[in-house]
């Protein structure tokens, strides 16, 4: 009897044991699978990434084929300079200004001037110009020894991002992108959402940490501020 109950017990234990070795396979498979769906999902992410760049890609050089194409109407047309009007472009009613509050970290109400001015002010920052893509300044405090390089035919401020020499960094997203330019007067970054482009100027080539993503969030609003 103490024979049976003896065998009984160690085939208890095996058992226990093997349901133990069970569930740590288990676990081991379900953190595998867990691996393999993160796997799948940065590669899908990589692969939509690389299909932007791609798509940017190819607008760029159909801009840069362009731009050398007319090379002789650029130098030609350089008479369309910076566009300033008087008259002050209201503010699109349908507009929530609390994001752009938040960014700036100011309260009260906004237009293209405060903003501009608020920019300026940024660390590193010492200059801004907001302007609509063919259109006319919106508000600026950026130097004028910088005016001549935003001269483009047709103020087709895109262009820009081709045109403009020394450039030293570029960040590319679905509807925006931003690029820094050293002109050797100083450095200029062009951002621009849609419609909108915000130029800001600054004395040393690299942006401080986190401004490029500021400077893209406030030209975001700027082209909900004053829609096309």
């Amino acid at each position: 009897m103490d024979r049976d109950d003896d065998y009984s017990a160690k085939e208890g234990t095996e058992v226990g044991a093997l349901h133990q070795h069970v569930d740590q396979l288990l676990r081991v498979l379900e953190r595998l699978r867990h691996e393999i769906d993160e796997r799948v999902r940065v590669r899908e992410m990589l692969i939509e990434e690389i299909n932007i760049l791609r798509r940017y890609k190819a607008e760029l050089l159909a801009e840069s084929c362009s731009a050398a194409a007319n090379q002789s109407d650029v130098r030609s047309e350089e008479s369309l300079p910076l566009l300033f009007q008087t008259i002050v472009c209201p503010v699109s009613n349908e507009w929530d200004s609390y994001l752009l509050e938040s960014e700036l970290l100011t309260e009260g109400p906004l237009d293209a001037t405060k903003v501009s001015r608020l920019v300026s002010t940024l660390p590193g920052l010492d200059g801004c110009l907001i302007v609509k893509n063919q259109g006319s300044v919106l508000a600026s405090n950026l130097p004028e020894k910088l005016h001549h390089f935003l001269k483009i035919p047709n103020r087709a401020y895109s262009l820009l991002f081709s045109l403009l020499p020394g450039q030293t960094d570029q960040h590319l997203q679905p509807d925006r992108r931003i690029a820094t330019f050293n002109l050797g007067q100083g450095c200029l970054t062009a951002v621009q959402v849609n419609h909108m482009f915000l130029f800001a100027s600054h004395a040393q080539p690299e942006l401080r940490p986190g401004i490029s993503e500021k400077l893209l969030a406030v030209t975001s609003e700027l082209s909900k501020m004053y829609p096309a």
